[in-house]
């Protein structure tokens, strides 16, 4: 993408992971200041923009008419890009669809003792013992193989989905797991990527309780699930005099009650609704630490508080409403006291009524507590309120993810006044940070005092922050945590796809000379690595045995990733585009147009510049009907000039005024190229060009049209404008059938729109032939209409194999195209694809072959806002005069890039 700069903010695809049949949208946060923007996406191909008002490659994304994953789409990778009005992009963002989501792994490596049960977490929306399983690599070496027709593991430890666990042994200390994914039999789903653990350390402590459900309201009664379900679980009440403890023995409980699976906690047994248990097995020489949750009774919020809890000050009235109707409200300022509604409904026998005339106000011995509240007419539904007067904990900017070392780390969403203590750079088991015992003097008791002016930075690759925000008159809030690590540096390739002879060295490169490069030849954007190894099929780069483009990779991306030492792997990226070994087209330098006579004209070609040997670069300067052409060799011109650089053609007045010259490229073993001709007849006037060109346009829209220096422009919305030269140098010439271009821009008015006009302009100048006509590439059309496509070549002498534009001005709208007359193209039911016909891609052109001389082609647009357009039909295409080019061109023509996808809706 050509831009000014670009930032790091990504597309998000939502939803992601196990979709089929879906609309899926596209969102971004675009940085402010960054003006208008639009999002543009393609499959297996790279976006590009222009401006931030139109997709030069891709789709435009719209809210609309969201794109959709249907099962044609597995296996395909998306790919988007935000382009702002100011000439900014974001990165690319990637996403492979029909692959499984990786699973998550509790835990996920760690000190922890031997034998513990380590639990694969499917993702939401897969279902567990439905079929899918895991294949675990019980060391980074082992890449995991799922082996799905037989619902095993080709390579690694097989793990039913139904089971999803399994014991880390003493074997496993000081290694990582590899873990993947696998989709049931017949599924249509490909495997997730590869997600790894950290390293299995031993432990003589067991890890703390986990309980399900691990928050929210609950419905009175409500069983508990503890976690590890293999060891003694020993519970009570917080209220309790003592916390939970184990015997000796491991079998029993000395203090608190055993788990077990059918615990089950309710409001008489548990008013505060807060638990606490330890956890101890055989093999452990401690107990585990204490683990604490607290559960709220209600299965609604029929209740409302305003304020809500949060930062209050003493004496502020509260507001409590119900949107059931004609009942009272029973409220509570201790929640070990819960309200209770009278028989008749009409008063409280414990708690308070509330009345409007007689609000309730906050006291500073509720700071930190709750409020609970029931409306009488449905009893026992229990609203508690948030916590009164604690702050809302600090928030990270960046909020977590891959940050570089140096970076700034700031807050946000914190009250006015309130001043944050925070800990950088830290571990998790390092201790939180807290707030001044004395506010007048704010330092923190532990940790670093935020200074908005001086923010901190990162200064290591991997680690944890931890912040609390404090207030005088205020609770302290919660503590917040954000990880930060830094990826890799992302490598880069020097041969960066498009047109390249078999045979030749890729060269990968990255700033790191230490870091693990892996690479795909089939452009998997979800191949990943570690230090040492490549995982997910790719392969490791080695620069003194460079990879080799062969004639296999023809059509195809490659991609790459990087991974340094103790850093999370690098972003995936591709070529720019696809292998191909066609040779790129030559180039005239001047291109046609005004010339002193006897002045030499430059020929290159990019492949010829970098491949200089077999390769030639033949010439017609008389414009030839049957070429110029190579022999099949590749090394010689067949009947026509050979270009040489240190003895360049001289353009000769007497013999080139007036006429445009061609020129072919060819190397030995590549496909030659396409013919290239002067843009312009050689000392004739450079044709007009419009800007804008035609397209959506509004009345008053200035139309600008550009040519050689000091010509004559004139300009109609009849095709017969002529433009008469001026008989002396300086002078101007004369237009019949138009109005002569000024500096002052002519403006479209409203019977251009309605008439849906191109306009046409020639120009002339003395000493100089009056120039070609150029015309808008699109009709003029309002913003809500929609106008037919346009063929270019539209018919008429065109050699075999050409390539054939079919153009419409929208962006993201569909080209339906059929090869004759005989059958006619048409848009589906709400104009987002083609029911019949062929659809264009502006990558795969369509190509003019000897079977089409004598019809002619037809072809409409199809947009899911404007609708279908009109039926256009091109001219007849007609033999070429002279040779082919298909003797030069091999039959099948190697596509040179993925088409754009087209949705079903």
């Amino acid at each position: 993408v050509s831009t000014q700069s670009t930032w790091a903010s990504q597309v998000d695809f939502s939803p992601t992971g196990f979709v089929q049949d879906q609309e899926i949208s596209l969102k971004t946060s675009v940085p402010s200041g960054s003006g208008n923007s639009i999002i543009c996406y393609a499959e297996d191909d790279l976006p590009d923009c222009n401006n931030g008002t139109v997709c030069t490659s891709g789709l435009m994304y719209k809210d609309s008419s969201k794109p959709r994953v249907i099962a044609a789409t597995f296996g395909k990778t998306w790919v988007a890009v935000v382009c702002t009005d100011l000439g900014t992009t974001s990165d690319y963002s990637y996403i492979t669809w029909g692959q499984m989501s990786y699973a998550f792994v509790t835990p996920s490596g760690g000190s922890y003792a031997d034998n513990s049960e380590v639990n694969f977490l499917f993702p939401p929306n897969y279902v567990k013992g439905s079929g899918f399983y895991f294949c675990v690599g019980t060391d980074i070496s082992i890449n995991p193989v799922c082996d799905v027709a037989n619902k095993k593991c080709t390579v690694g430890t097989a793990v039913d989905g139904s089971d999803a666990k399994l014991n880390k042994l003493d074997t496993h200390n000081g290694k990582r797991w590899v873990v993947k994914t696998c989709p049931p039999v017949g599924d249509s789903y490909s495997e997730s990527p590869l997600v790894m653990t950290g390293n299995w350390e031993t432990s003589t402590k067991i890890p703390a309780p986990v309980f399900y459900p691990d928050g929210g309201f609950v419905t009175e009664p409500v069983t508990i699930a503890v976690s590890p379900s293999d060891a003694l679980i020993c519970y009570n009440n917080v209220a309790d005099a003592n916390p939970p403890k184990c015997s000796a023995a491991m079998t029993s409980c000395d203090v608190g009650t055993k788990y077990d699976t059918s615990f089950r906690i309710s409001l008489s047994l548990l008013p505060e609704g807060k638990l606490r248990a330890v956890a101890c097995k055989s093999g452990y020489a401690a107990d585990s630490a204490v683990g604490t949750h607290t559960y709220a009774w209600s299965t609604s919020s029929q209740i409302t508080f305003n304020p809500n809890g949060g930062v209050t000050l003493e004496g502020q009235e509260i507001t409590l409403s119900t949107k059931i109707t004609d009942s009272i409200i029973c409220y509570s300022t201790d929640p070990t006291a819960y309200p209770i509604c009278d028989t008749d409904g009409n008063s409280c026998s414990q708690g308070t009524k509330y009345s409007d005339s007689a609000k309730p106000k906050i006291t500073s011995a509720m700071y930190g507590s709750y409020w609970i509240a029931v409306p009488c007419k449905r009893p026992y539904d229990y609203t508690p309120s948030q916590l009164w007067n604690v702050l809302p904990a600090p928030t990270f900017s960046p909020s977590t993810g891959s940050v570089n070392n140096d970076s700034p780390i700031t807050f946000i969403g914190v009250l006015s006044g309130s001043i944050i203590c925070y800990i950088a750079d830290t571990v998790e088991s390092a201790p939180d940070p807290l707030c001044p015992s004395d506010l007048s003097d704010p330092t923190c008791l532990l940790g670093n005092l935020y200074d908005s002016t001086k923010p901190p930075t990162k200064t290591k690759d991997n680690t944890l922050w931890k912040a609390i925000a404090c207030k005088k008159g205020s609770l302290p809030s919660t503590v917040s945590y954000a990880t930060f690590w830094k990826d890799s540096a992302i490598p880069s390739f020097v041969q960066n796809g498009g047109s390249l002879p078999d045979g030749v060295a890729i060269t990968i490169t990255n700033p790191v000379s230490t870091a693990l490069i892996c690479y795909s030849k089939t452009g998997d954007m979800s191949i990943t690595c570690n230090f040492t190894t490549c995982f997910g099929g790719s392969i490791k780069y080695d620069p003194n045995n460079k990879p080799t483009k062969a004639n296999s990779d023809n059509g195809q991306y490659w991609s790459a990733l990087a991974c340094e030492k103790d850093k999370q792997p690098s972003a995936v990226v591709r070529t720019k585009g696809a292998w191909n070994k066609k040779v790129i087209a030559p180039v005239f330098d001047p291109n046609g147009g005004p010339m002193t006579d006897k002045n030499r004209v430059s020929i290159s070609s990019d492949t010829i510049k970098s491949f200089p040997t077999d390769t030639v670069i033949c010439i017609c300067l008389n414009e030839c009907d049957n070429g110029p052409k190579c022999k099949s060799d590749g090394k010689t011109c067949d009947g026509f000039t050979t270009y040489n650089d240190k003895n360049k053609p001289q353009y000769i007045k007497s013999n080139h005024e007036n006429k445009r010259w061609k020129a072919i490229a060819c190397k030995k073993d590549m496909t030659p190229s396409e013919i290239t001709t002067t843009t312009n007849a050689w000392n004739q006037v450079v044709k007009p060009k419009f800007f804008p060109d035609g397209g959506a346009a509004n009345v008053g829209t200035n139309i600008f049209i550009q040519s050689t220096d000091g010509a004559t422009i004139c300009y109609s919305q009849d095709a017969t404008v002529t433009c008469t030269p001026p008989t002396t140098s300086g002078g101007k010439g004369t237009c019949s059938k138009g109005s002569s271009y000024a500096d002052t821009p002519p403006k479209i008015t409203s019977n251009d729109i309605s008439q849906k006009t191109n306009w046409y302009a020639v120009a002339c100048k003395f000493g100089l032939s009056t120039s070609v006509r150029g015309q808008t590439k699109f009709v003029w059309r309002d913003p809500n209409s929609i106008a037919p496509p346009n063929f270019n070549p539209n018919g008429g002498k065109v050699a075999d194999g050409t390539s054939v534009s079919i153009d419409t001005d929208i962006a993201d709208a569909v080209v339906c195209y059929t090869l004759s007359t005989n059958s006619t193209p048409a848009c589906n039911g709400d104009n987002t694809a083609c029911a019949s016909g062929l659809t264009y891609d502006s990558a795969n052109k369509p190509l003019k072959q000897v079977t089409h001389n004598g019809f002619k082609w037809q072809a409409l647009v199809c947009d899911k806002v404007l609708g279908p357009s009109t039926l256009v039909i091109s001219n007849q295409w007609e033999k070429y005069v002279g040779a082919s080019l298909a003797a030069n061109i091999p039959v099948t023509l190697l596509v040179l890039s993925l088409m754009s996808i087209v949705f079903t809706m």
